[in-house]
């Protein structure tokens, strides 16, 4: 059995972090609060790709005629557009969780707490949960180094 590792947080540097870790023979618990992706794909990135697509194609539905096609009337179905953003998140973040259970890493809903030596408390506040232990704490995977790497020419 390998080193027991918790990653926190299911965004890009965290679930990349928890597979590859599994990969090289970890035991690996990934604890996350919301939904597998992160920012980007759940509320930023993806989603708003999703809506400027529709409303592109809307728009060029609406705006460019050309000769010989006659595009009677263009309307926006905002509520459906919705819907197919939601559709696109929904499918990406269950990839993720689909890659992550094919790996063998145990995902945990809720939020992780590190606490003294070496063990992490996982649950629905910061005071309840279970409790596991650990060898290895990965807790800002996605966090750039502060000081800047010195540069090579």
């Amino acid at each position: 059995m390998g080193k027991k590792i918790i990653v926190i947080g299911g965004g890009p540097g965290g679930y990349t972090a928890a597979i590859r870790s599994a990969q090289l023979g970890g035991e690996v618990i990934l604890a996350e609060t919301a939904n597998l992706g992160g920012t980007c794909l759940n509320v930023g990135c993806i989603p708003t790709k999703a809506l400027l697509h529709t409303t592109g194609f809307y728009r060029r539905a609406k705006d460019n005629a050309m000769p010989g096609v006659i595009i009677s009337s263009a309307e926006l179905d905002w509520p459906a557009a919705q819907s197919h953003k939601n559709d696109v998140v929904g499918r990406l973040s269950s990839g993720i969780g689909v890659l992550l259970r094919y790996n063998g890493v145990t995902v945990r809903g809720g939020i992780a707490v590190p606490l003294s030596g070496k063990s992490v408390r996982i649950g629905r506040d910061a005071r309840s949960g279970r409790r596991h232990t650990r060898d290895r704490l990965c807790q800002h995977p996605a966090r750039l180094p502060r000081r800047r790497l010195a540069r090579r020419d």
